[in-house]
């Protein structure tokens, strides 16, 4: 799902001449922030059985590797446009890192 919205709104950049999607856009963006966060401050518990916590540990992994690639798609295909995006200062900062990293 993450993977697939994130090509949908970097495909709006050109495709959609209406804005619907942009209109969305900050709201997408701090979806997308507060899962990554999210997923960047999740520790499995060291009382879980040796295979559950690898299990657990390689789903979190699979979670952060996927929202970040999303990030990065959106990012690259807006770049400095996002600056733009109404958002609270913390998502803002987050975002720039994803926006320079592209640069």
């Amino acid at each position: 799902m993450h993977t697939g919205l994130s090509f949908l709104v970097s495909a709006s950049y050109a495709e959609d001449v209406h804005g619907v999607v942009q209109f969305q856009l900050a709201k997408i963006l701090m979806a997308y922030l507060r899962l990554y966060r999210a997923s960047e401050g999740h520790h499995v518990p060291m009382s879980s059985k040796s295979q559950q916590r690898m299990h657990l540990v390689s789903l979190r992994d699979a979670l952060r590797l996927t929202v970040k690639e999303a990030l990065y798609r959106i990012t690259s295909k807006f770049g400095q446009c996002l600056q733009a995006v109404n958002m609270c200062p913390e998502d803002q900062a987050l975002l720039s890192e994803f926006i320079a990293f592209q640069e």
